[in-house]
């Protein structure tokens, strides 16, 4: 970004927010916890459908809602909530054994909501961190499996709705001004991006629970989404947004032991 005449209250946010947010989640990873209680999880779950709900409280930039004013930022809702409610579905095993309609039907509130806003890199990421939710869980129903379907549905209908918004070159187009830099930065971006989703795949904290591993698709999928259109690269590109869901999903990683 400082290559590129980006001003330094861009880059030097989100050098503060990516060194705030490791900081915080050092202390998280080191104190040992068990898995998160049923009442904390309807707690978050509830809090991240309404945080994805309060984007259609104001105007929205051109018909799309995905972002919330708070104080002097804004906040791209989708990017900090849904790392929250999967792991809240998880605690709440919401795709196990019997037919639990309030978990599911958190699920299917924020898929909807993503439609609606829209945002389809999220509504995909969301989707794919059900389905893996739903995979591990085991017995699982045909509600299950219904729900999850209709989640991906909805995730394949967003892409098909308008996004009248252009990219900003430094949060959207962060790789093409990486490439423009030279090959260095370019490889070095691409292997910065390749790190992110490992801690939850082959870290030890985790155990390689169901939740770990559904927040190992969401922030891959993530970080693939841009190569299809124009979404926010996360922590690389511009926002503190993207920043802050990283790091709540990597200090969930020890929250995360005894689910499924």
């Amino acid at each position: 970004m400082r290559q590129h005449q980006v001003p330094t209250n861009r880059w030097g946010l989100n050098l503060v927010g990516g060194m705030v947010g490791a900081a915080i989640c050092a202390v998280f990873l080191a104190r040992s916890r068990g898995a998160m209680s049923k009442t904390t999880a309807n707690i978050s779950a509830i809090l991240a459908a309404g945080a994805l709900a309060a984007t259609f409280a104001t105007a929205g930039s051109m018909g799309v809602h995905r972002w919330t004013p708070l104080g002097p930022v804004t906040i791209h809702a989708g990017a900090v909530c849904l790392p929250v409610l999967t792991v809240a579905l998880g605690a709440l095993e919401a795709f196990r054994g019997k037919l639990w309609w309030w978990p599911m039907s958190l699920a299917l509130a924020g898929a909807i909501l993503l439609w609606l806003q829209p945002d389809a890199a999220q509504a995909t990421a969301f989707a794919g961190a059900v389905l893996t939710l739903v995979v591990a869980s085991k017995p699982r129903g045909r509600a299950a499996w219904a729900v999850a379907l209709v989640i991906a549905i909805l995730a394949a209908l967003t892409w098909a709705r308008r996004d009248p918004l252009s990219p900003i070159p430094y949060v959207e187009g962060i790789i093409a001004l990486a490439r423009e830099s030279g090959p260095g930065w370019l490889a070095a971006s691409i292997a910065a991006l390749a790190l992110l989703p490992l801690p939850f795949f082959v870290s030890p904290l985790g155990h390689h629970s169901a939740v770990t591993r559904a927040l190992g698709v969401y922030l891959l999928i993530c970080i693939l989404a841009p190569l299809l259109g124009n979404f926010p690269v996360p922590l690389l590109g511009f926002g503190l947004s993207p920043i802050a869901g990283y790091f709540i999903a990597l200090g969930n990683l020890r929250l995360t032991e005894g689910n499924p």
